[in-house]
């Protein structure tokens, strides 16, 4: 595996973050979050703050389960682009606000 797995629009190597977070000895834990789907049912499923709920969750696992794991807990970094990268950065913004507890 190579950092530089994907090309960028003009063709030059572009890295990919978690193959170069795994090549440096990062843990890299990918959670899942809900999006705003259409049901089968006509109601939409993830609705805010569902997305965000769902990413501070995986943290809370991860930490509940420090021992257990590689890496270390008190040190995650989270990552993402376009809609990720807003919420990496709502995830660091909130980070230990009691504005979400109710919904964990």
């Amino acid at each position: 595996m190579t950092a530089e797995s994907r090309a960028g629009r003009d063709g030059t190597p572009r890295p990919n973050s978690v193959a170069a977070a795994l090549m440096r000895g990062y843990v890299v834990a990918s959670s899942g979050a809900r999006g705003r789907t259409l049901g089968t049912d006509g109601n939409y499923t993830g609705k805010a703050p569902s997305v965000i709920v769902d990413l501070k969750s995986a943290i809370a696992y991860l930490k509940a389960n420090d021992t257990l794991m590689a890496g270390r807990a008190d040190r995650i970094i989270a990552n993402g682009t376009s809609a990720g990268g807003a919420m990496s950065l709502l995830l660091g913004a909130s980070g230990n606000s009691m504005d979400y507890h109710a919904e964990l």
